[in-house]
């Protein structure tokens, strides 16, 4: 189309003049473009085309599959003339320096007005090609259909009737294609539902020989400790079997450690009264990470490493992460409460979370490995939670971690730190809880963040100042004094650059 008037194509133009179209029709559906139309004074035909118009093309061979006159006889009149008598002509260029070969299915150096011709002699004997608007969603119909009934099929059977049954299953999907394009002129797909049998046998075979009992009894020993019975019966009833391989995937880690524990042990006189302090802390903390579909990786002394989206795929599990932080901290009161009426103390607790990419999965030495993870990811998050002592608070998260989150929190922004290990900043966030902050919490975070904004600018003297209103004001002496002194410090002897960015030197 252009400047509002169609133009046909060379066949398409010389189809009408043969069949004296008078009028040509575009049916659009809401693809694109469906068939076009041609009409004369006695009948009218749909051609049907892709969304853009085009026709596919069904080549009759090889090039010369129609009749050639060379030029030369043509200028010197030495042919036949009957064979050209109530024919198309074409006139094109086949010498290879000519540049005009184009590659088909038969051939990969067809002249191209031989194509025009395989397009003519298409649409007088309407023998063309045709994949059809519904076409991508027939394909991905048939392919869902071969995969669930040969899965059910597969499950079933015993495994020397599954490679017959695999057999049948390619005639049969050869016997329907062909009859679909040769019979009807109607393209679909073959490769994937065929390449689908053949992997989907394999490893049904595969697995019904070798891995199903052994799989199950593994899988099992790996998680019954780390995940929630319900989480289990899952990757047992999926049949999940390359769970176990290591692999690189993103995941949400905490870590979260008890505050002074080696004073806390000495105060306590017997181990089994630590134990049990360990128990009283320890049960609600991991029924907090399994509710949110957490995995508790281990147990160090008095921490705890757990992480989200691994083995199963958890949907916002950034989220996940952050929630049961937060609600380890809740249950921290009933805890200390217990501790309080047995042993006549209380404990507090730091958690880090950050988001990352890992390697996860069963390693270790020979006889003895876990599902575990590692990597930067996994040693930030231990690094964050370090950092609690610093900043006096309790739930750090990373700022890849904040971005991951999908619902709403109430986070303060404590610095950009460069953690031992790391080359380059991050910057941290406490998380004080989920919603919006109003009234007075609001109100000093915006102060917070004017202060801060102050400081990453190198304007001590204004973010010194700002720091020891909030810790007149608010008294969150921690955080405030931390900040004040820096900037004293900063005044007293201005650094030579300065990013805002604080390199720890310590873990």
């Amino acid at each position: 189309k252009y400047e509002d008037v169609i133009y046909t194509s060379l066949a398409m133009e010389i189809y009408r003049l043969i069949s004296a179209i008078e009028v040509l029709k575009v049916h659009y559906v809401a693809t694109g473009i469906e068939s076009i139309e041609l009409l004369n004074s006695n009948s009218s035909l749909a051609i049907a085309t892709d969304n853009e118009g085009h026709l596919y093309l069904n080549f009759l061979g090889k090039q010369k599959s129609f009749m050639y006159l060379k030029a030369k006889d043509i200028f010197n009149d030495t042919f036949d003339h009957s064979l050209v008598a109530n024919k198309v002509i074409l006139f094109g260029a086949t010498s290879v320096g000519l540049l005009d070969l184009r590659a088909t299915p038969f051939d990969n150096a067809m002249p191209g007005v031989e194509i025009h011709a395989t397009a003519i002699e298409n649409l007088l004997k309407q023998n063309y090609l045709h994949h059809p608007d519904w076409a991508v969603g027939a394909n991905v119909i048939i392919l869902l259909l071969i995969y669930l009934l040969l899965s059910i099929l597969y499950s079933q059977l015993q495994a020397h009737y599954i490679l017959m049954l695999m057999i049948i299953s390619i005639y049969a999907l050869f016997y329907f294609f062909n009859h679909l394009l040769f019979q009807q002129g109607i393209i679909l797909n073959i490769l994937l539902p065929l390449t689908g049998i053949i992997l989907l046998t394999i490893t049904s075979t595969v697995i019904n020989y070798y891995l199903e009992h052994k799989q199950r009894k593994m899988l099992h020993n790996s998680f019954s400790r780390k995940v929630s019975e319900n989480v289990v019966d899952d990757i047992l009833k999926n049949k999940n079997t390359d769970i176990l391989i290591a692999q690189e995937k993103e995941i949400s880690i905490l870590f979260s450690d008890i505050r002074n524990f080696t004073k806390i042990s000495e105060t306590l006189d017997s181990p089994s009264k630590l134990i049990d302090l360990l128990n009283i802390y320890m049960t609600p903390m991991v029924e907090s990470i399994m509710q949110t579909q957490g995995t508790v990786d281990k147990f160090i002394g008095d921490a705890i490493m757990a992480y989200w989206n691994a083995p199963q795929k958890v949907a916002s599990h950034a989220d996940m992460a952050i929630l049961s932080a937060l609600q380890q901290i809740q249950q921290l009161a009933r805890v200390n409460r217990l501790l309080q009426e047995k042993y006549l103390l209380s404990i507090d607790i730091g958690i880090g979370i950050n988001t990352g990419k890992v390697t996860i999965g069963e390693m270790g030495s020979k006889g003895r490995s876990d599902y575990t993870a590692i990597g930067d990811a996994v040693n930030l998050a231990s690094r964050l939670e370090g950092l609690n002592k610093t900043y006096g608070s309790h739930i750090i998260i990373s700022e890849f971690t904040l971005k991951q989150a999908q619902q709403q929190y109430i986070t303060r922004e404590l610095d950009k730190v460069r953690v031992k290990g790391k080359n380059k900043g991050i910057v941290i966030y406490e998380v004080l809880a989920t919603g919006q902050a109003e009234g007075e919490l609001k109100q000093q975070l915006e102060d917070h963040n004017s202060a801060l904004s102050h400081y990453y600018q190198g304007e001590f003297l204004l973010a010194g100042a700002a720091f020891d209103s909030l810790l007149r004001q608010y008294g969150d002496i921690k955080l405030y004094q931390l900040y004040s002194n820096r900037c004293r410090t900063y005044i007293d002897q201005p650094p030579d650059s300065f990013d805002g960015i604080y390199t720890f030197t310590t873990k």
